[in-house]
């Protein structure tokens, strides 16, 4: 299996407006399980992830975010359209040289009368900063301003903005040089932005422009979608649709002598299964299953094994974050044991909500996100001493879920 760089560093996030979380902030472990009780906030702290996704990195155009909850008023906090829907993010970029560079993502936007604006972004990544204010967006170096743009269509951000940045070197002055092209279909400015730099804070921004985001995986997974035949060449949808499409890409004339090199490779070598892939009269892809020489229909595959298939497929891709919603849906304890032990075991900064006292029994204290409501808005906190509660759980002989549900972890919400 080709080995794929992990370059971002994803340690905190603020959520402001989005449904429930009228202001949450919470830093981010490699494995975070997030607990509450239903109408908490679990799967709004998802889809938070999925609308700034949606919104920097768009697959339709011109970009629509608020298609996903049915318009804007449905999204934002206690549907008042005055308001703007916040997200941020910060933490480091590392190089494929290994340099860490500090960096911190934020927007804000609008979508009174059902049409995005993006009122205010800010991209900083140390030395090199973009910031827009409505339709005006400024590029500084060491807080110097080296241009100044005026956006012809707040929908668009910075990411669309300019193409992807590159890196010259002047043999001349023998010093390397960032370059920006602006898209002037969307700005109205200088063409290009040509800048002196260091070569590491290039390579930093490089990755921070082309990764932030597109990084970033979720799964919603749905039994039935997954099962569905796909067009070849699909992608893996949140729902898990394109499953098979992948699959098939990934193990196409592949035998059973293949070796065990990913997540995936050993979830199949482990439960002894093999997979088959069939193009459809309709141009599609269907997936069969041999389980000890059984060969199983696609509407006779367990969920579970879809789920985990979905699951460690996202995972073996090397996403700096994967975000999974009720992770413990469809899959037996020993799957969601498996899966939990892929998620320790890779270079993936996983989030995963849940309802299940097993997986809030596989976590440690510290890995548990909280989240509980105040009025109708969702509060967030980790527990505030995970040593002195691990002794507290060995001297009272109880585990982690009944604390949650029954204990000391129960009293601090």
């Amino acid at each position: 299996m080709e080995i794929i760089f992990v370059p971002i560093d994803y340690k905190r996030v603020r959520i402001k407006n989005f449904k429930s979380l009228e202001n949450v902030e919470i830093g981010l472990e490699k494995l975070n399980v997030i607990v509450g009780p239903n109408g908490s906030g679990k799967t709004n702290l998802f889809e938070a992830f999925l609308f700034a996704k949606s919104t920097v990195r768009p697959s339709i155009y011109p970009p629509y975010p608020f298609s996903y909850w049915w318009g804007y008023k449905n999204m934002v906090y206690m549907h008042d359209i005055s308001r703007n829907v916040e997200f941020g993010v910060s933490g480091e970029v590392k190089t494929r040289e290994g340099v860490l560079q500090s960096f911190s993502y934020s927007l804000a936007v609008n979508g009174a009368g059902e049409k995005l604006r993006i009122i205010e972004e800010r991209l900083d990544g140390g030395s090199f900063r973009i910031t827009r204010m409505g339709s005006e967006l400024k590029v500084y170096l060491h807080k110097r301003e080296v241009s100044s743009y005026e956006i012809l269509d707040l929908r668009y951000s910075v990411f669309n903005l300019f193409a992807y940045p590159a890196k010259v070197f002047d043999e001349e002055r023998g010093k390397w040089r960032l370059v920006l092209q602006a898209n002037v279909g969307l700005l109205n400015g200088p063409p290009q932005v040509l800048v002196e730099l260091d070569e590491q804070s290039i390579d930093a921004l490089v990755e921070l422009y082309g990764r932030l985001f597109s990084d970033v995986y979720l799964l919603k997974f749905s039994s039935d979608r997954a099962r569905t035949p796909s067009v070849p060449g699909s992608i893996i949808g949140i729902d898990g649709y394109g499953l098979f499409s992948v699959l098939q890409e990934m193990y196409s004339g592949v035998g059973p002598e293949k070796k065990p090199e990913g997540f995936l490779d050993y979830f199949l070598d482990r439960f002894n299964i093999r997979l088959r892939f069939q193009n459809t009269e309709f141009q599609t892809v269907l997936m069969k299953l041999v389980e000890d020489g059984l060969e199983v229909e696609p509407q006779g595959i367990p969920d579970g094994y879809l789920k985990a298939m979905a699951v460690l497929y996202l995972l073996d891709l090397k996403p700096s974050l994967l975000l999974v919603d009720e992770l413990e849906n469809h899959m037996h304890l020993k799957l969601i044991e498996h899966v939990i032990s892929a998620f320790r075991a890779s270079e993936t900064k996983v989030l995963a909500t849940t309802h299940s006292p097993l997986v809030i029994d596989l976590a440690k204290p510290e890995e548990l996100i909280l989240l509980y409501k105040r009025g109708r808005s969702t509060e967030a906190r980790r527990t505030e001493n995970p040593e002195a509660l691990k002794a507290e759980l060995a001297e009272r002989g109880i585990t982690l879920s009944e604390s949650w549900l029954y204990g000391s972890l129960s009293d601090e919400i």
